[in-house]
């Protein structure tokens, strides 16, 4: 069976910040969970983490047309020790950077997404305690499909 475009949209997102590759050649994030069901255990986990989450969307009609805006929110969890040479901040803004790229210039997304941009606030940076802290990323995605078929990537 086939995804929805909204789903197929989020797995692109998942699997493109998933590829981001640092200079070292490993990937930027140790894990990347859309949507996660359960809380994750702070103390444990591998830093950096990403999380992806959808926001509910807007449909407007016109005419047999559903125009989708799509809210999307990127976390990125970040844990650090003393011996790290880059402070979460720093950290945080290399990501910001690296997720911006990779969404804004990729060729997987525009298959099924008409648009994809940042909030006008950009990304904003959080911090737990001196070790842990991150950054949020808003993002919205504008696609469309035939009213009545939420599959239907013709319409584009």
């Amino acid at each position: 069976m086939a995804d929805p475009i909204k789903t197929s949209i989020l797995k692109i997102i998942k699997t493109e910040i998933e590829g981001i590759i640092k200079e070292d050649s490993t990937s930027l994030f140790t894990k990347t969970l859309r949507n996660p069901s359960k809380p994750i255990d702070h103390d444990y986990f591998k830093s950096p983490m990403c999380f992806i989450f959808d926001e509910p969307e807007y449909k407007i009609r016109r005419n047999r047309i559903a125009d989708i805006i799509l809210p999307i929110q990127i976390e990125a969890w970040i844990k650090t020790d003393a011996k790290e040479e880059h402070d979460i901040s720093d950290q945080a803004d290399f990501i910001d950077a690296e997720i911006h790229k990779t969404l804004v210039n990729s060729a997987q997304i525009r298959l099924f997404a008409r648009d994809i941009f940042p909030s006008e606030t950009g990304g904003e940076k959080f911090f737990i305690n001196e070790f842990m802290g991150g950054i949020v990323m808003k993002y919205t995605v504008k696609y469309v499909y035939e009213w009545a078929d939420p599959y239907d990537i013709g319409r584009l």
